[in-house]
């Protein structure tokens, strides 16, 4: 399935003097009718057609008022996944409408630039070569999905199969041995890149996050935590690994859109974020970001986990946006030992729960220090000062494997266990998964200490 936002290609041609902002406006109808005692059990289909709905009648007014010949010059997208719009145009035309309409205004925050967290390739003499050499998948290599349990879920069959995982990065590459089979065929690509009719992915990045969440057998060993889950792509980041927020916002809103004929997903995995500080995207009009709470629970509502990476800045304060909000669920990385990697940002985030009480940031760690996992067939070796070079691994069918670090690494083992989590409660329940509730009792299963290790200080601290 090819779904190409050309819309969005024209917004970013617009000059640069110009501004994009993203516009949330109130509406307590939304959020009433998912939670609903009437709608709660319905399907996710049903309860997007339920939010759309909605959303449809409460833009009705505002898009009324854009239609003034005075703001005919601001371009405009409705963005149900936001509850309001992306608006690009001359900045005192934008601030003018706003001022208009500041009665129906949630929030509003300027678009701001999103990366990829690179991975943090370092050099080790045991695994380094100027050769490629054969692959062989063994506990050491494969250690993260044996630290976080997998072995025992896999046993009683649970291994993630009718969940669909959303890869929100650089791409993927389809015809990668471990993942060619469970590549749904959905490809959302909301980036200015070249428009492929399927999924690719130049960077890498994306391909090696998807093989840890859901990547297949290799030689008789699985290294992805939910072997047969589904994947399917959503571009948000370019070929160079960087992007735009909206982009992502773009993603979200087409799997809500009436033309999207795909399945929703069980769970997003969001590998990028901004780097600490990040301040000036916040305009005049908001102080917290609502908007992005107002988001994220929508998402939750279909029964939608997202997961974030909280960032490879490697210092206390240092969390990446959006992994900082206190709504979004932040991953941190740990070692084999389970210590906690020097590169993991972690500290209390600059958004509060309350007037009075920060959060404090990673909410979970996992495995994200010499992870394996895919890379796409073009994949050129990193080259270390000594003129050697990264490891590159193979197996029988052709298919390319580095060893990287990093919370994006991170990220997609908590993103795959979700899944076989909601696999495991949709079983035991006999119900779908598909409600704000059913995300508050996988938050809960994770969160409980009697169900996974506390490690560091009792219950929450800095740094696990």
């Amino acid at each position: 399935m090819d779904i190409l936002n050309d819309k969005n290609k024209e917004i970013e041609n617009i000059d640069n003097d110009h501004i994009k902002v993203i516009l949330s406006l109130k509406d307590s109808k939304a959020n009433n009718l998912m939670s609903s005692s009437k709608n709660i059990h319905a399907t996710k289909k049903e309860k997007v057609n339920l939010l759309r709905d909605a959303h449809k009648a409460n833009i009705s007014n505002i898009k009324d008022i854009l239609h003034k010949s005075e703001y005919q010059h601001i371009i405009y997208k409705s963005s149900i996944s936001s509850g309001g719009f992306i608006l690009q145009g001359n900045q005192t035309v934008i601030n003018k409408f706003l001022e208009e309409i500041k009665g129906n205004i949630k929030t509003v925050i300027k678009d701001y630039k999103i990366k990829r967290f690179e991975p943090i390739i370092t050099k080790d003499i045991k695994k380094t070569t100027n050769k490629i050499q054969s692959l062989t998948i063994n506990d050491s290599t494969n250690w993260g999905t044996t630290r976080i349990g997998c072995p025992s879920v896999w046993a009683n069959q649970y291994l993630g199969d009718n969940m669909l995982i959303a890869t929100a990065d650089t791409g993927v590459d389809p015809n990668h041995p471990q993942l060619k089979d469970n590549y749904s065929g959905i490809w959302i690509n909301t980036t200015t890149s070249v428009a492929y009719p399927t999924a690719y992915d130049i960077v890498s990045h994306g391909t090696h996050v998807t093989g840890i969440a859901c990547g297949k057998n290799i030689l008789g060993k699985t290294i992805g935590v939910a072997p047969n889950a589904k994947w399917m792509c959503m571009k948000v980041l370019d070929d160079t690994g960087s992007g735009n927020f909206s982009w992502f916002i773009d993603a979200c809103d087409v799997i809500l859109d009436v033309n999207y004929k795909g399945e929703i997903p069980d769970a997003i995995n969001c590998s990028f974020g901004a780097s600490y500080p990040y301040t000036t995207h916040w305009t005049s009009y908001d102080s917290t970001d609502t908007d992005f709470i107002n988001r994220i629970t929508r998402l939750n509502s279909l029964g939608i986990f997202v997961s974030f990476a909280v960032g490879n800045e490697n210092e206390t304060q240092s969390m990446g946006y959006p992994g900082s909000i206190p709504v979004a669920y932040a991953v941190g990385a740990t070692d084999i030992t389970d210590i906690i990697a020097p590169f993991s940002s972690r500290g209390t985030s600059p958004f509060y729960v309350n007037t009075t009480v920060p959060d404090i940031k990673p909410d979970i760690v996992c495995p994200g220090v010499s992870i394996l996992s895919s890379v796409t067939s073009a994949y050129v070796p990193y080259k270390y000062s000594d003129g050697t070079s990264e490891t590159i691994y193979t197996d029988s069918q052709g298919g390319k494997y580095v060893i990287w670090d990093g919370t994006s690494m991170a990220t997609p083992h908590l993103t795959g266990s979700v899944v076989i989590l909601k696999q495991v409660l949709e079983k035991q329940l006999g119900k779908n998964m598909n409600t704000q509730a059913a995300i508050d009792l996988i938050l809960k299963v994770i969160n409980d200490i009697s169900d996974v290790t506390d490690l560091g200080t009792t219950g929450k601290d800095y740094t696990y």
